[in-house]
């Protein structure tokens, strides 16, 4: 160890594993070209050969060969090897700038077996170092760095090298300390938490190795080798240290569909994902004892489901953590109080009285003593290398702290706080509304009031402080006033349900029940665990607010929610109810005149002027009740017009007069809303709210008393479907006296990530029909219009299109009865050529069958390997040299190839797995742009090397990840928004352009900004997960939400646990053309996800209006009862209309079924609505339920479906029977819409003759 190393305290490490298909045992893959995960390490996605280690799938590493071992090789792929083996490698700027390392040869680094090469990247980054140095008080001097002919980010020199590392490595303690082994990145799940594999003794630290030189090294720059190996105690047998059987695991979810995976996965706690980064970190007693839990509820979880050792696991972990609690004592921030204290050396100094005055973790006194006397005669109780770092003041600002003052410092000593945490609750000028007293009545608001920051106090990180091991708690007591009277104590309780709240409104809920929070709470990972029962209620009323309120569902039952939530129902439930019973505006308008005149002509033809007409009365109808209103909502599909109308009203004088406002949910949304609607400019709903209403650094939507903004007469806020409570009711907030405005999207898409569905809320409320009748036409009334009729996608036949029609399926409505004609068109392979299915088992069919659909479907694309077609198909233009990508050039009247990059768009609902974004991004990557990438790695390329671990380069299709704004070549600042798409256009050096370095930057031109090159740069695309691009030739339905392609190609796998009704109907109307559905199975099979059971809409607990009303089914999936249709028998159905026929079949003792197919003789399926065999007659009834007949596209279906039923099935509507003993029974709904059910009850009693 280096003389000038500091030796630290105890503490853990945590180790990242690439994911591995055999376990980490020191063998290739089973199957390496399938495994994405590991794709996500940079140095693997590189350097690894899919058909090499094919060719050795599955053989040990001592079989295949020291030179032919896999990419993973450098990246612990052998965490678990029973052998020894060893890395070769030279410095990597041995080559780059051999001046000052070309003396740096081969070396060998030895890995015995069962052992990690441990590299703390973290420790070794110069801006990073120079932080722990000052911390630590290290000799780390940057003076001493080598000049290099390059900037360079890491530490060179020698001396630094040693200090860092070595005293990185002092920390770890074999016999004493653990190793936690994890994955960024896992087929389990797509959560971007960090997953736990497993957990270990330390047993040995290898000591550091040099590099080895040349011969003429003498007097040359030094280098220390970064890694080393660290020997662990994890074995097959799981006697000391295991890993989770995740690969096992997989292999069980694949037999067996409906157990989902993402359930048996453990996560290295919230507050740690520091620890858990950089390859290699420290991990203290409190987040390992945080991991340990984590994995003992996994444990208990996985041992439901296959055998192995878990009592044994588990008796394990309960030992560790006994040590654990003894290690973290009962003051793990005493640094990070100091700290807060203003004491600048509190680290130093904490940890220097820990390791004098500790013995295996237990303090022989009082450490707060310790640290007075230490500040009063340092000599005495501090090591000499610390005493000097000592100011003579700080002792006197202790002893003149106020009581309270000092009894919170040593509060917050006792949690594992960071120095910024410890620093703002200390500070009484960085908390709000927050006392000491309060802090020391309950240390719990330290989790409640912070829970909206960046780098939050976890619920955790108090709790073990509130609860350490009995022995600790027994010789350092909580001061009285902030003992907790057990485990049961209220104010425990009532923070535990903040967190268990707080979750639920991350998945979408604004409320629960009381006895789904008490639940939450059980299960929670807590030593010790809380289990409180409704019987406490009664003492826990009183204690619960402000945070949370009660509530109620619509039964009568209990729920909480928080108190903010029910401000912000407020606020939002007033707005709209004022403004909905205010003073409409008036005006005199022919808005039918105005509608005919922004449309022009009608079409020549019969069919298309009736479906014509049917659009412009309900959009004259819609113009009309927009501009009267004073809130609105404008609902509808894309391709109803719904930008057109808002068009129109923007024209009006009386509306663009008084200033229109346009807004959006996301930078997408609001670059696209600003191209449609033209001679506005919108904003982003972040970018109205700033600075009061929107908090950049933690993305929070707020409420506010400051002033408010006179915008503009008219606010409208576009793709409202994304928009969240929170941000609706932050915009209501900050807006004054707009005289209307106005919610557009469509709600059958995707609800918004995070609390409530408002839109869906909203429609419920205003919509201008009760539950006993079907939708009228026009979808008009006060504060509510809804566009019905496509007019941008149409078809050439009479029923429309068979895109559209498959679409109608998965929403909230009854599609009409000739609309199953769609389900055996597909499976015979008979569409009208705007939707197509193929299908697939594997993931290596999926990726066939995908190059097959683009060369078919996409002009450009010629052959399974053309790249130029491919480049093409994306802007490129092609030329004798090749395709060149270029920005739009204004003079010279030159369309940039971003123009074109969204003609085609391949979509999945996940990123992880082999049909998910990422390995269909790197598949087609490698597929059709592997001549570029070639050119790109090679010597002195022309354009930027590939960049980041998707290896980005010149030509790409690529997606921002980040609202920001960046430099535009030319200089100025532009923002570029998340989700925006584009082209990789430059920089390049072609021709004369060449100087002989290869050029570095990244051009890139978004669609949605024709003319602004922005630049990125290697620094943007960091190995750790963060970069600023993407590929984006596969988008997920989430990413895509709010945009239009030209074709679309949506992956459908099956088993999928994220797939749902609106996530398929998002996926179905982002074409303009056409869409392939390339479905896992049958085509059949996407049916069940029609059904409301799948909706995450319904599944929703919201009180915005009304109670929620939740039904349980048989899964225990809550639905709520006014999103659904069920009958008295408990099916769901998709209409009012067919719960009244259903539930007069049940009353009359009918036996039906619902919605069974029916093949007829030329071997095509239908769907009756109700099948009903009379066992009394021996006959069997079709019934089929018809409403909107007024529909022209619903006629012609119907008029389709009869004439299928008389020629094949040979049966005549409310005819007599058949040959067969079948009927034919049509029922219709009144003019008004309305159902008589009395009528349908007497039509079933006439029918079976009852």
């Amino acid at each position: 160890m280096h003389r000038s190393a500091r030796q630290l305290p105890v503490q853990h490490l945590s180790v990242r594993l690439p994911w591995h298909d055999t376990g980490w045992t020191g063998a290739v893959c089973k199957a390496p070209s399938k495994n994405s995960w590991c794709m996500v390490l940079k140095r693997i996605r590189e350097e690894r050969q899919d058909a090499a280690e094919e060719a050795m799938a599955g053989r040990t590493w001592s079989e295949v060969g020291e030179t032919e071992l896999p990419a993973c090789l450098t990246e612990r792929g052998a965490a678990l090897n029973a052998k020894a083996y060893s890395l070769r490698s030279r410095h990597p700027f041995a080559d780059s700038s051999a001046e000052t390392h070309g003396h740096f040869a081969e070396n060998e680094f030895r890995l015995p077996p069962y052992s990690l090469q441990t590299i703390p990247f973290r420790w070794t980054r110069k801006e990073d170092a120079q932080a722990i140095a000052d911390e630590l008080a290290l000799p780390f001097d940057l003076a001493r760095e080598p000049q290099l002919a390059f900037e360079t980010v890491w530490v060179n020199d020698f001396v630094n090298q040693q200090i860092m590392l070595d005293t990185f490595f002092s920390a770890l303690a074999p016999e004493k300390s653990l190793v936690f082994l994890y994955a960024k990145r896992t087929p389990l799940t797509d959560d971007p938490r960090r997953v736990l594999v497993g957990v270990g003794r330390i047993i040995s630290v290898m000591p550091a190795q040099e590099h080895a030189y040349n011969d003429d090294a003498a007097g040359k720059l030094r280098g220390l080798m970064w890694e080393r190996a660290v020997s662990h105690s994890i074995r097959p047998d799981g006697f000391n240290g295991f890993i989770l059987p995740y690969q096992e695991l997989l292999a069980l979810a694949e037999r067996d569909g409906t157990i989902d995976p993402s359930e048996f996965v453990a996560f290295a706690p919230d507050e740690g994902f520091e620890a858990f980064s950089n390859v290699a970190e420290h991990v203290n007693h409190d987040l390992a004892i945080a991991s340990l839990l984590s994995l003992a509820d996994k444990v208990r979880v996985i041992a439901k489901h296959i055998s192995g050792a878990w009592d044994r696991h588990l008796e394990w972990i309960s030992e560790r953590l006994s040590e654990l609690w003894q290690l973290r004592g009962a003051f793990p921030g005493l640094g990070s109080a100091l700290h807060a204290f203003e004491i600048r050396y509190g680290t130093l100094l904490a940890m220097d009285l820990a390791q004098r005055y500790c013995v295996d973790g237990r303090w022989e006194e009082d450490p707060w003593a310790l640290v007075s006397r230490a500040l009063e005669d340092p000599t005495r109780v501090l090591s000499p290398q610390v005493v000097s770092q000592v100011q003579p003041f700080d002792g006197k600002r202790l002893s003149a702290l106020p009581g309270e003052r000092l009894e919170l410092l040593k509060l917050l000593s006792r949690f594992n706080l960071t120095i910024e945490q410890a620093s703002r609750f200390f500070n009484t000028q960085s908390r709000e509304n927050l006392t000491d007293k309060e802090i020391l009545h309950n240390p719990y608001r330290l989790f409640e009031t912070d829970r909206h920051r960046l780098e939050a106090v976890t619920i955790g990180t108090i709790d073990r402080g509130m609860f350490p091991d009995n022995s600790v708690r027994e010789a350092f007591p909580l001061p009285e006033i902030s003992r907790l009277e057990g485990d049961q104590d209220p104010r425990r309780i009532r923070a535990l349900a903040v967190h268990v709240l707080a979750n639920a409104e991350t998945s979408g809920h604004t409320l629960l029940p009381v006895d789904q929070v008490l639940q939450g709470i059980c299960e929670l990972e807590l030593d010790p665990p809380c289990r409180p029962s409704k019987d406490l209620l009664p003492l826990l009323d009183p204690t619960m607010a402000p945070e949370i309120v009660d509530a109620s569902l619509s039964d009568g039952m209990r729920a909480w929610q928080f108190g903010q939530r029910r401000r912000i129902n407020d606020l939002l439930r007033q707005q709209v109810i004022r403004r909905r019973q205010g003073r409409r505006h008036e005006v005199t308008y022919a808005w039918r005149e105005l509608v005919d005149q922004s449309l022009g002509a009608m079409p020549e033809d019969h069919n298309e002027r009736a479906v014509e007409e049917l659009a412009r009365t309900e959009k004259a109808a819609a113009l009309a009740e927009l501009y009267s209103a004073r809130f609105s909502l404008l609902l509808g599909p894309a391709g109803t017009g719904k930008t057109r109308l808002l068009q129109m009203l923007c024209d009006l004088p009386e509306v663009r007069g008084d200033g229109i406002l346009l807004l959006a949910p996301t930078g997408k949304a609001r670059v696209q809303m600003q191209r449609n609607i033209e001679g506005l400019k919108a904003l982003t709903i972040a970018q109205f709210l700033l600075p009061d209403r929107f908090n950049p650094e933690t993305q929070q939507y707020q409420l506010s008393s400051a002033p408010k903004v006179e915008s503009a007469g008219t606010v409208i806020i576009d793709e409202a479907s994304m928009v969240t409570e929170d941000m609706l009711a932050a915009v209501f907030d900050a807006l004054k006296g707009p005289k209307r405005i106005i919610l557009v999207g469509d709600h059958r898409q995707l609800p918004p990530i995070g609390a409530g569905r408002p839109l869906v809320d909203l429609a419920r409320e205003l919509r201008p029909w009760d539950e006993q009748r079907e939708p009228p036409f026009p979808r008009v009334g006060p504060g509510y219009t809804e566009l019905t009729v496509h007019r941008r996608q149409t078809g050439k036949g009479k029923a429309g299109r068979d895109d559209l029609l498959l679409a109608s399926w998965f929403t909230d409505e009854a599609p009409d009865p000739g609309a199953d004609e769609i389900w055996a068109r597909m499976a015979l392979g008979q569409t009208d050529g705007h939707v197509e299915v193929r299908c697939w088992q594997t993931d290596e069919e999926l990726k066939n069958q995908l190059v097959e659909v683009l060369v078919q479907h996409v002009p450009e694309i010629q052959g399974p390997n053309d790249e130029r077609g491919f480049g093409i198909s994306l802007g490129g233009e092609g030329t004798d040299q090749g395709v060149f990508f270029n920005a739009t050039w204004a003079e010279r009247n030159r369309i940039g190839s971003a123009s074109r990059c969204e003609n085609w768009q391949l979509l999945t609902p996940v990123r992880s797995k082999g049909h998910g974004v990422e390995e269909l991004n790197r598949f087609l990557h490698e597929r059709f742009r592997k001549q570029a990438l070639g050119f790109a790695a090679g010597r002195r390329p022309r354009t930027p090397r590939p960049n980041g671990a998707e290896r980005i380069i010149y030509g790409d299709k690529v997606i921002s990840t980040t609202n920001k704004k960046r430099g535009v070549l030319g200089g100025r600042k532009e923002l570029v928004s998340n989700g925006e798409i584009g082209v990789v256009v430059g920089q390049t050096k072609f021709g004369k352009a060449w100087d002989g370095k290869t050029p570095e930057r990244l051009d890139v031109e978004f669609r949605t900004q024709p003319g602004n090159t922005f630049v990125y740069w290697p620094g943007d695309f960091g190995d750790d997960g963060t970069v600023v691009l993407e590929l984006a030739y596969a988008l997920t339905v989430h990413k895509s939400q709010g945009s239009q392609f030209g074709r679309v190609f949506v992956v459908i796998p099956q088993p999928c646990f994220i797939l749902g009704r609106e996530l398929i109907y998002t996926a179905l109307t982002r074409q303009v053309d056409r869409v392939v559905l390339f479905v896992q199975g049958q085509p059949s099979d996407i049916r069940a996800y029609t059904s409301s059971k799948y909706s995450e809409v319904a599944r929703r607990f919201t009180n915005l209006f009304a109670a929620p009303d939740m039904l349980a089914d048989p899964s225990g999936t809550f639905l709520e009862r006014r999103l659904i249709h069920r009958t008295a028998r408990g099916e769901l159905v998709r209409s009012i209309s067919e719960v009244v026929v259903a539930d007069a079949l049940h009353a009359e003792g009918i036996d039906y079924h619902y919605e069974k197919g029916l093949r007829g003789a030329d071997g095509v399926e239908r769907y009756p609505d109700f099948t009903a065999e009379d066992p009394a007659t021996g006959v069997t009834v079709y019934w089929e339920h018809l409403g909107m007949l007024s529909d022209p596209t619903y006629a012609n279906r119907w008029k389709k479906k009869l004439e299928w039923y008389k020629d094949v099935m040979d049966l005549e509507p409310d005819g007599p029977e058949n040959k067969k003993g079948e009927r034919l029974v049509t029922s219709e709904n009144r003019l008004d819409g309305a159902i008589d059910s009395a009528k349908i009850r007497q039509q079933v009693r006439e029918v079976f003759d009852l």
